[in-house]
């Protein structure tokens, strides 16, 4: 009896020390599972969780991967923590699901970008991103120097001050800032005559230069008060106008001047992650990501994060869901026709042609007849997608919907011709388009030698030009003007080389080149030195050609082509896939080698999403056009009408293509070259509506640039 209490204390002890082991056992479990954490992804995403995990007295380990490979690993399940600064792709989402991986995502902070002014000058309280584009892009360089043109919102125009000079301060090369704004301006880098400093220097500088403009994080232009001026920004393809930069905009697409540094979390290791993860979203450390010149994320997007973290939201994207979910099928099959001017053929041709090579079984064929009879196949049902540098008249219109055809346009894009001189001859500083035609027109009389047979104001001097390659395009635009349209004359030095033309304009007087805007471009990035970018008069003043002037349809000698699809067609996956590859970032480089203007990273994921509402928008408007039934049977009949239409749209590309299997010699024919013979072809037979082609035609990086400087940002905070 007196021993019981003895035994009953042991059994106690032993009791204690059993749970005490258990509590060990499951708390070195969770630790564990805690303090093994490794994140990958991108240089510029990882510094900032590492000071997050830091400041939450958290172990992680970093591993800079680069944003592709490490969502690769993410959807390989390699990997349960990936931070990247922009959304998981159509592409590394459906290796996801093949490979049966799941992920939440989660929005760790905002990296916003601020335009920044002297706050004492009288400049304007929003740009443009394409004025922003003008200032910046690396054609600006000793080019745009004031702000002249961009001051008429300051100022009533009676009163407003001379335009004051125009300073830059930008970020220094390889820092996260300038990488980001570098991947929203057009052009490889920035302006080479911009001061690149750090954040201190460019606030300081701007704050006491009359007429500076800086770039900077928000948090650092905040900090500044009111010794600067934070711009608005007005994005044109979201059509919110002037907008303030904060993550609530930038979150709404609204603001565009950023990037998103999302989180991507595989779901199978998400539940032992959520202490880790609450502790790194934790408002708590709102410092830290200031610190690091980030923005804290928005009220509504901290609780979505609180959401996921306690798995009570769905997997997948939670902050990107306004990104594009079409993918290209991996076996598409059927014919689709492409009709209209050569104009645009090189780039249409040149991008899908990585597409039919691999799907062998999708055919292109192309009919490159000109605009009207291109217009004329859409409307008769014959063509899939025309290529047009015209606009439709009421009269095609009108041809369009008496056979039920409702057109829908996308635009491809401007191409501008550019004319160079010697930097001598101030005569040559505006010419009318009546003089370029003189100058340039292979008119059949004789032709000018000398500037003052051109016009009797022009000095005794000889005319020397250098041409590119007879029958280019930009011959054509830039000898628009002229009715018929007259070819460029054949006794010129002829190079395709634009450098080389530009480096001989500046070496003789009197000289004369034409180019596009992109090898224009190039020209001042080669540094050539003693030429001058002639503006031209197309009656309304001279228009000196820059990328705000050409994609705002100001500068006369420009081409603007469109993709003008039906409704009908676009239910076709086969024509959905086209349209969508030819606005894939993948092209963006080939879009700017055939000289189209003004398309950046920004652009192309508004087009795709455009897409996209019109795929929906052809699908809704199929359903509609279906017979009615009773209601009982309207599912069935709408899933039937839908099975069916699958059905004919094979057999009818089965039959076509037996029937058109003769016509491989016209889809192999190079329309390049028509491009001089159907402009003249359609001024002299179909002169109406080429005259509306003139009136039409008058009105990088990216993120592959981002991940390029990865490696270096690693450093920057």
């Amino acid at each position: 009896m007196a021993r019981w209490p003895r035994s009953a204390q042991q059994v106690t002890q032993i009791a204690w020390l059993f749970a005490l082991a258990l509590f060990m056992t499951l708390t070195t479990t969770i630790a564990t599972a805690q303090e093994n954490i490794e994140i990958v992804g991108s240089g510029i995403a990882l510094p900032l969780l590492e000071d997050l995990a830091t400041a939450a007295e958290q172990e992680v380990a970093v591993n800079v991967t680069g944003t592709g490979p490490g969502l690769q690993a993410l959807c390989n399940g390699e990997a349960s923590l990936v931070a990247v600064p922009r959304a998981i792709n159509s592409d590394e989402d459906a290796a996801c699901t093949e490979n049966g991986v799941t992920y939440s995502e989660l929005l760790i902070a905002n990296d916003i970008l601020a335009v920044v002014t002297n706050a004492d000058s009288n400049l304007p309280t929003c740009l443009t991103t394409d004025v922003i584009n003008t200032l910046l892009a690396p054609s600006a360089a000793n080019r745009v120097s004031d702000w002249t043109g961009f001051v008429e919102q300051a100022a009533d125009e009676a009163e407003a001050p001379e335009a004051p000079a125009l300073s830059v301060y930008l970020p220094e090369a390889g820092t996260r800032t300038y990488a980001l704004l570098d991947s929203l301006i057009s052009g490889a880098g920035l302006r080479a005559d911009a001061t690149l400093a750090d954040t201190a220097t460019i606030l300081s500088s701007v704050a006491e230069t009359e007429g500076a403009l800086g770039v900077v994080s928000l948090p650092d232009a905040l900090a500044a008060g009111d010794s600067v001026s934070v711009l608005n920004i007005n994005t044109a393809s979201t059509g919110a106008g002037c907008v303030a930069p904060a993550s609530e905009t930038l979150e709404a697409d609204t603001y565009t001047y950023g990037q998103p540094i999302l989180l991507y979390v595989a779901d199978s290791a998400r539940e032992d992650l959520s202490d880790f993860l609450s502790l790194i979203t934790s408002q708590d450390l709102a410092n830290t990501l200031t610190e690091d010149g980030f923005v804290a994320v928005s009220e509504s997007a901290q609780a979505i994060n609180q959401a996921v973290i306690a798995g009570e939201s769905e997997d997948g994207r939670q902050f990107t869901t306004a990104q594009t979910s079409f993918q290209v099928p991996a076996s598409l099959t059927g014919e689709v026709v492409v009709s209209g001017t050569g104009a645009g053929y090189s780039y249409v041709n040149s991008a899908l042609s990585t597409l039919t090579s691999a799907q062998t079984g999708l055919n292109v064929r192309y009919q490159i007849e000109g605009n009207a009879a291109g217009i004329r196949r859409l409307c008769n049902g014959e063509a899939d997608i025309v290529i047009t540098t015209t606009t439709l008249s009421d009269e095609q219109n009108a041809a369009c919907e008496a056979n039920e055809i409702v057109p829908v346009t996308m635009p491809l894009g401007t191409q501008a011709t550019v004319l160079v001189a010697h930097a001598a001859d101030e005569f040559a500083a505006c010419l009318t388009t009546d003089q370029i035609n003189t100058l340039w027109g292979a008119t059949g009389e004789e032709l000018p030698t000398n500037w003052n047979q051109v016009d009797a104001s022009f000095p005794d001097q000889g005319v020397t030009l250098f041409a590119p390659s007879l029958g280019s395009i930009y011959g054509d635009i830039m000898m628009q003007y002229s009715a018929p349209l007259l070819p460029v004359r054949d006794d010129t030095e002829t190079s395709a080389d634009a450098l080389y033309r530009a480096a001989a304009t500046a070496n003789v007087e009197g000289a004369l080149t034409f180019m596009s805007w992109p090898d224009y471009v190039r020209v001042l990035d080669n540094e050539q030195a003693n030429i001058q970018l002639v503006g031209v008069d197309a009656g309304n003043g001279c228009i000196t050609p820059s990328e705000e002037t050409i994609t705002a349809g100001e500068y006369p000698l420009t081409l603007t082509t469109h993709l003008v699809t039906s409704q009908s067609a676009l239910i076709d996956v086969n024509v959905q896939s086209i349209l969508w590859t030819l606005f894939e970032d993948s092209n963006l480089s080939t879009l700017q080698t055939n000289g189209y203007v003004g398309l950046s990273g920004n652009v192309l994921p508004g087009l795709r999403q455009q897409l996209e509402r019109e795929f929906s928008a052809a699908s809704e408007a199929a359903l509609a056009s279906a017979p009615a039934t009773d209601t009982d049977a309207e599912t069935d009949t709408e899933a039937d009408a839908t099975d069916e239409a699958a059905e004919d749209t094979t057999d009818t590309t089965e039959e076509e293509v037996t029937e058109e299997a003769e016509a491989t010699e016209e889809a192999t024919e190079a329309p390049t070259e028509d491009a001089t013979e159907e402009m003249t072809e359609e001024a002299t037979e179909e002169a109406t509506e080429e005259a509306e082609a003139t009136e039409a035609a008058t009105e990088e990086a990216t993120e592959e640039a981002v991940e390029d400087v990865e490696a270096t940002a690693t450093s920057e905070s």
